[in-house]
């Protein structure tokens, strides 16, 4: 077993539980939406930061992904504030 969560179904306990309470505390959240697609999640300010494109944790549907075009769609975006 790598993690456990306390299975509240509560997005934020489990931030905290992986992250800690600092990240936490800082979490944002954001919600789009359009014909298309629903999106909605938590990020944080350039406060909260890792060097390395690893850190970057997405989420689809409830599961954590892992996905080069995804994370590299995320970094270009924000290119010019992120410090990696």
């Amino acid at each position: 077993l790598v993690f456990q969560s306390y299975g509240t179904n509560d997005i934020l306990d489990v931030i905290n539980q992986a992250y800690g309470s600092n990240v936490t505390k800082k979490m944002m959240f954001f919600q789009g939406a359009n014909n298309l697609y629903n999106i909605w999640g938590y990020t944080t300010n350039n406060e909260i930061f890792k060097s390395v494109k690893n850190h970057i944790t997405v989420l689809v549907n409830g599961r954590v992904i892992r996905n080069y075009n995804i994370i590299k769609a995320v970094t270009d975006a924000y290119a010019s504030i992120l410090p990696i």
